[in-house]
């Protein structure tokens, strides 16, 4: 602990305690450590595929750079939801053609039955399933022939079947080179 100057291994296993307890990660598959960072980094910008699908829940989006970072900071990646802004962390460079994923948590996805102003990164689909879960509510929303997973507000009304808006902030957006 911090008090005692000690530094301790804790294997948990369940991942919210992971988050809770830790000053610092590592995640390990086939016995080797894959990724290493606070909760923090390791949750909202994880480096690996692997890292971002065994850490909470999470949508991925294979796509294909089309324009390396421009002058406000943004990736565009084309997937097959469309044409993706994606932020881009200080020190990383992605090249025009380079086969990338985007990694984005369902709870950094609204939700809404009407058009946002925000008009960067707003796509617009099918409300498949809601599931009221408490302090949020599961929803499955169909875009072209991807489903994505959105946390919206327990108090939106959200009827079935209804064709809702998205909007996928550019900041929530993380780009990861190692393809699923």
């Amino acid at each position: 602990t911090r008090r005692l100057d000690v530094t301790t291994i804790y294997v948990p296993h369940d991942q919210l305690e992971a988050l809770q307890m830790s000053d610092r990660i590592a995640v390990m598959h086939d016995g080797r450590i894959v990724e290493e960072g606070t909760p923090k980094q390791i949750y909202l910008s994880p480096r690996t595929a692997y890292t971002a699908g065994f850490v909470g829940r999470v949508n991925f989006f294979e796509g294909l750079v089309k324009a390396s970072q421009s002058e406000d900071g943004m990736a565009r990646v084309e997937t097959s939801i469309g044409v993706l802004a994606c932020h881009v962390p200080e020190g990383s460079d992605y090249g025009g053609g380079e086969k990338v994923l985007v990694a984005l948590r369902p709870e950094g996805i609204s939700i809404s039955m009407d058009r946002p102003e925000e008009g960067v990164n707003v796509i617009r689909g099918v409300l498949e399933a809601s599931m009221f879960a408490g302090d949020t509510q599961d929803c499955i929303v169909q875009v072209d022939h991807q489903e994505i997973q959105v946390k919206a507000d327990p108090l939106t009304d959200l009827p079935a079947n209804a064709s809702v808006y998205l909007h996928l902030p550019p900041a929530r957006c993380v780009i990861i080179r190692e393809l699923a």
